[in-house]
C-alpha cells in the first residue's frame, strides 16, 4: 500500500466562470482540512439462489464535503470564502487611489447570488476534485491582540479522482 507524504498534502481551488463547470484549481489553501466523498450507496437485499450476493447496488445521490480547518483569515483567502457564501465579490473598489474595499452585503429582501469553485484537495500519491463547491458554514473568530481565524464548510457535488 502506498502512503503520501505528508508535507506534499495541498488543498487548491478554482474559481468556476460557469457553476458547476470544472476548472483548473490553482490557488493554494494556506492551511489544512480534508475532502470526504460523501456520496449514498445502496445495497440491494435479493434472493437470486446465490449464499453470496451479486452486489447489486445503486447511488441514489452523489455529495461531496470540503472542511477547512481553522487558520488565520488572510485578505487573500477571506474575500475566496465570503463569495463562495455571501454575496457574489470577487473584485475590490480602490478606495481614492489607496486601498481595495471588499463589501459583502448581507441579504435583506432578496437572496444574493454566489461564487462557485473547484476544489482539488490530496497529497504525492492521489488527489480528489469536487466542483460546484460553495460555502455551508463559516465561522470567524478572534480576540484582542490575536490574529483573526476562520474556518468554512463546502459542500459540493461529488468527489472524483484528480491530478493536481
Amino acid at each position: 500500500m502506498a502512503y503520501g507524504i505528508k508535507a506534499l498534502r495541498k488543498i487548491a481551488f478554482g474559481l468556476e466562470g460557469t457553476s458547476g463547470t470544472p476548472v483548473v484549481a490553482s490557488k493554494v489553501w494556506r492551511g489544512k482540512g480534508l475532502l470526504k466523498d460523501d456520496r449514498t450507496r445502496e445495497f440491494v437485499d435479493e434472493n437470486v439462489g446465490e449464499y453470496v450476493s451479486e452486489g447489486h447496488t445503486y447511488v441514489p445521490k452523489y455529495h461531496a464535503i470540503m472542511t477547512l480547518d481553522e487558520t488565520t483569515a488572510t485578505f487573500e483567502q477571506l474575500p475566496m470564502l465570503l463569495a463562495a457564501c455571501i454575496e457574489d465579490v470577487v473584485a475590490g473598489v480602490q478606495n481614492n487611489g489607496g486601498p481595495y474595499v471588499y463589501q459583502y452585503d448581507v441579504p435583506i429582501t432578496a437572496a444574493n447570488s454566489i461564487k462557485t469553485y473547484t476544489i482539488e484537495a490530496g497529497d504525492n500519491q492521489r488527489a480528489d476534485e469536487m466542483e460546484y463547491s460553495y460555502v455551508n458554514e463559516m465561522s470567524l473568530s478572534g480576540a484582542g491582540g490575536e490574529a483573526l481565524m476562520v474556518s468554512a464548510t463546502f459542500f459540493g457535488r461529488q468527489a472524483t479522482d484528480a491530478e493536481f
